[in-house]
């Protein structure tokens, strides 16, 4: 007997924010496995294995388009201090959706938002918007 694939629903008004903190927790992931590898390299007594303390890492942008698969170079503690406050989210310029969320800081390559909250009506907008990109 063939089992069949169970599925979860979701809220459509939970989903955007759902998908951004997902891709939060993956790229806290890369930076704490960078953290142990520095962790690694201390304890074996091979500092050359880290180039610097601060360096640059790849971070993905967290916006809520699940296509989305552009990545954001920058300083380690340049993403700990965004995300001190855990409603900051990073995201590539033009893939905040304004209706949604607030741009708290433009910077050339990316921009920091916050995450207003999410009316349902808003999430049948944000599901086109992303069907065109």
């Amino acid at each position: 007997m063939k089992k069949q694939a169970s599925t979860t629903e979701i809220p459509v008004e939970k989903a955007p924010r759902m998908i951004e903190e997902a891709i939060r927790k993956i790229n806290e992931r890369v930076q704490a496995g960078f953290d142990e590898i520095k962790r690694l390299a201390t304890e074996d007594c091979q500092p050359s294995m880290i180039c610097k303390d601060d360096n640059k890492l790849h971070f993905n942008c967290e916006c809520s388009d699940v296509r989305c698969h552009k990545r954001i170079i920058m300083k380690q503690s340049e993403y700990q201090e965004i995300h001190k406050r855990r409603d900051n989210f990073i995201m590539v310029c033009g893939h905040e959706i304004t209706e949604m969320e607030r741009i708290v800081q433009k910077l050339p390559t990316y921009n920091v938002i916050q995450k207003l909250t999410t009316p349902t009506g808003l999430c049948k907008l944000v599901h086109r918007q992303h069907t065109k990109r």
